[in-house]
Formats: C-alpha cells, sequence, structure tokens
C-alpha cells in the first residue's frame, strides 16, 4: 500500500485526484491540505510515503514544501503538479529533490504510474517537461555562444535601439554595430529583430542588470 499526501488550493482538483486514487487499490490517502503550510504539517504528522504538491499553493508554495521536507530529511517523496511548462521552474524543482514532477493536463492520465515509480524509488517526469528542458539546454548552449559585446549589443536592441544609437552608446562604428547584430542573430538561427527580441526575453538572455558572461 502507498500512503499518500495531496496538496491543492482547488477544492475540485484535489476532489478529482481523490477520486482518481480511490479507484486503485494500491493507494492510501491518508490527508489532503489546501495549502503549502498545511501539506507541510501533514507530512510531518502523516509520514507518508508520497506527497502529491500542487507547485502554485497559499501560504508555502510546493518548491518550499518539496526543500524543507528534503533539509529535514523526511522520508517523504515529493512529486509536484503545475499547470506551466515552465523549464526553469521544473529545473530548480528537480534541484531541490522533486522525485517526480508532473503538468497538469497530463495528471489523471499520468499520476498513478508516477506514484508507483516513485515508491519503486525511482523518479518521474513528464515527456512534455523532459522536451521542455531539452530545449532550454539547447537555447543555452546557444545563448554561451555569445561574447560578452553580442550580450551588450543583444541588451540594447532589446531596448529598441537602432544600429546608429547602438554604436554611439558603445564608441564602436555603425558597421561594427551592425556585424555584431549579424553574428548574433546568426549564432542563434534568428533572421528578425522583432524576433531575436522576443527570443531574448523568453529565455532570459539579458535582464535589467545586464549581468552578462565573460567570455570574449
Amino acid at each position: 500500500m502507498i500512503d499518500l499526501v495531496i496538496a491543492d488550493d482547488h477544492a475540485i482538483f484535489r476532489y478529482g485526484l481523490r477520486a482518481l486514487l480511490s479507484d486503485e487499490p494500491d493507494f492510501r490517502i491518508l490527508s489532503e491540505a489546501d495549502n503549502g503550510t498545511a501539506a507541510l504539517g501533514e507530512i510531518r504528522e502523516k509520514n507518508p510515503q508520497i506527497a502529491v504538491l500542487d507547485v502554485s499553493m497559499p501560504g508555502k508554495n510546493g518548491v518550499e514544501v518539496l526543500a524543507e521536507v528534503c533539509r529535514d530529511k523526511l522520508k517523504t517523496r515529493c512529486i509536484l503538479l503545475t499547470v506551466h511548462n515552465n523549464p526553469v521552474l521544473a529545473a530548480t524543482a528537480i534541484r531541490n529533490g522533486a522525485a517526480g514532477y508532473l503538468l497538469k493536463n497530463q495528471t489523471f492520465r499520468e499520476l498513478p504510474d508516477a506514484l508507483r515509480v516513485v515508491a519503486a524509488g525511482k523518479k518521474y517526469y513528464s515527456a512534455e517537461l523532459i522536451q521542455a528542458l531539452a530545449r532550454q539546454k539547447e537555447h543555452l548552449n546557444l545563448a554561451r555562444q555569445l561574447t560578452r559585446r553580442e550580450y551588450e549589443v543583444l541588451a540594447l536592441i532589446v531596448k529598441g535601439m537602432t544600429n546608429n544609437e547602438i554604436a554611439t552608446q558603445l564608441k564602436i562604428s555603425i558597421r561594427t554595430a551592425e556585424t555584431h547584430k549579424s553574428r548574433i542573430m546568426n549564432k542563434l538561427d534568428i533572421h528578425t529583430s522583432v524576433a531575436l527580441i522576443a527570443y531574448a526575453f523568453q529565455h532570459k538572455l539579458v535582464n535589467d542588470s545586464q549581468d552578462m558572461p565573460s567570455s570574449e
């Protein structure tokens, strides 16, 4: 028998989880919680084999609950559920010790199998998530090919500056600014300024502090 605690702040979703798992003979739900703080209390009290945690909950979120469970070396293994296919968030959860990570749109199809895999001491991550992580790694590898100067140029492009303005800002020639922009686009396989700006925002290649790699 696999003992569970489930936590989600949406009562209807919790009801759906309970109905799904109640039909399986090898699962036993010990308790439920509608926020992260209560979930952590239930985990400490009930000591379940697995906790199924929504990532976005009031009080403590799912990743924070996971971090405390791992920090305190509790035996409970955690599976996180989320509506967002966000590889950055997923990577954070995995680094913090998540034994499973599922997208909510796949939960009712995948959760029973995920629970059994995790109960057996293995890890289970949804196929969509694995693909998103692979794409994110590919994007980061591409971004690392940019030099520091190219990152500086990219940051100014994102601000909406023209080649002339970039040249003035960086005290370089217009031709040099154009060359940097062309190299950035070639490295990232992007062919318009609009697409380049969207890509930079989507993959967080620049930020307000304009932190950039030191490579030349």
